[in-house]
């Protein structure tokens, strides 16, 4: 919630992560329509990340499933390599390749992904 109501202000809101935008003065039912509105759409869009995630374990070949298996045992790409007598640049490609379909950035978020299939 601010007084200002200019566009920088706006758009530096949205890319700290608010959901909406008020203006001073409100009315308290315009506040609770657009928090009501924020829960819904963090709902629809969660909804969305695990459905997308559901699809994109389906898709996942045998070679990227036993080296999701090794990231969310904890395991290093040289530990995984080893376990499977692997290159190290060959579970680099394959977890480069898990990430892209997964929608994910990075070993924490592909865990996170994992856990929530189980």
């Amino acid at each position: 919630m601010t007084g200002a109501i200019d566009s920088a202000t706006a758009t530096a809101a949205a890319r700290a992560g608010g959901d909406d935008y008020l203006v001073k003065p409100l009315e308290m039912l315009q506040c609770l329509a657009t928090i009501r509105f924020a829960i819904q759409r963090r709902r629809l869009i969660s909804a969305n990340a695990h459905a997308s995630a559901a699809r994109g374990f389906s898709q996942l070949n045998h070679r990227e499933n036993e080296v999701m298996d090794g990231i969310a045992a904890g395991l290093r790409n040289k530990e995984i390599a080893g376990k499977f007598n692997w290159s190290v640049p060959l579970v680099e490609k394959i977890v480069r390749g898990l990430y892209a379909k997964l929608g994910v950035t990075n070993r924490a978020e592909s865990i996170g992904t994992w856990r929530l299939r189980s």
